[in-house]
């Protein structure tokens, strides 16, 4: 016996799933755009090539996290040791913000 999954209002899957799938198409463009907008009125035109380069090349370092996170599994039978990696990772990043020195961009000379 098949137990039915009421999902949303009518239970009806599909509808629900693209419900879903359109609201988390919108938030990632909306975080897809945003990247080359601040990046341009943070550090302004002058050092916008290294700064995109730069975070272009952490957005493809950070998709080693899948990989990470099936060897932790297929290790372990648990993702506890990922997660633990990740957390130490966001924290030597939170710690390095520290030491950022203020842009040149239009912000910085705004609120100069």
């Amino acid at each position: 016996m098949v137990a039915e999954q009421n999902v949303g209002d009518g239970g009806d899957f599909l509808s629900t799933a693209a419900d879903g799938v359109w609201k988390i198409g919108i938030s990632a463009g909306g975080v897809v755009s945003t990247y080359p907008v601040m990046v341009g009125l943070i550090f302004g035109r002058a050092g916008y090539a290294s700064v995109a380069r730069f975070l272009g090349a952490l957005v493809r370092i950070s998709s080693l996290g899948y990989p990470i996170m099936g060897l932790s599994f297929d290790l372990t039978g648990s993702y506890d040791g990922a997660y633990t990696l990740f957390i130490v990772f966001n924290l030597v990043a939170a710690s390095l913000v520290l030491f950022i020195k203020k842009p040149g961009g239009p912000l910085a000379k705004a609120s100069s």
